[in-house]
């Protein structure tokens, strides 16, 4: 519940944003610097060498990202990703930590007061854990983001974001540890 309120405070602060007023020009940015928080739904994990799937619980994502425009309407960056991960078929939890570049595209929504940033992030991943299952698991991830970025007169740009993160290939010494996309619903600033 706890994730949810921060949620609801992140979409209502970014509606206050929008509804104060507008700056010159969203696709005038050079790069961008934000701050992502954000809900990671539940979804399964495949452990191959037990020929069974986990439930992954839904919980925090916090996300960190820099991307330069290197023209107009292409953003080139590096994000990091950080959440704890627990299920109810384990009683230790996991801690996932990820860091990996971005290719993003930019669009002008409604004549500029808005900006929409599809984006294909490639990371290396890592896991973390006092379960054997869960410990020092390397992996591959392969994730999707679409930023909603808002226009306003104050000098940081509000954003909601939605997207997916993926284990195509992964693991530890104990098995091969993968899983499909998992969603994840979130919200944030730029600079």
């Amino acid at each position: 519940m706890k994730i949810l309120r921060v949620l609801f405070v992140f979409v209502f602060i970014s509606i206050v944003l929008y509804q104060t007023g507008f700056s010159k020009d969203l696709m005038s940015r050079t790069h961008d610097f934000g701050i992502t928080a954000g809900l990671w739904f539940s979804g399964d994990i495949s452990v191959a060498r037990f020929g069974v799937w986990r439930e992954k619980d839904a919980g925090l994502l916090l996300r960190v990202f820099y991307d330069e425009y290197i023209v107009e309407k292409l953003a080139v960056g590096a994000y990091i990703n950080f959440s704890p991960v627990s299920s109810p078929a384990l009683d230790q939890g996991a801690t996932m930590f990820e860091i990996g570049g971005s290719f993003k595209p930019r669009f002008p929504l409604g004549g500029g007061k808005a900006i929409l940033k599809p984006g294909l992030n490639i990371g290396y991943r890592m896991f973390s854990s006092s379960a054997d299952i869960l410990d020092k698991i390397d992996a591959l991830g392969l994730n999707v983001s679409v930023e909603v970025q808002f226009a306003t007169d104050a000098g940081i740009v509000p954003f909601a974001e939605v997207g997916f993160l993926s284990q195509p290939a992964g693991g530890n010494p104990i098995s091969d540890i993968t899983f499909a996309p998992i969603v994840y619903l979130g919200g944030g600033i730029a600079f």
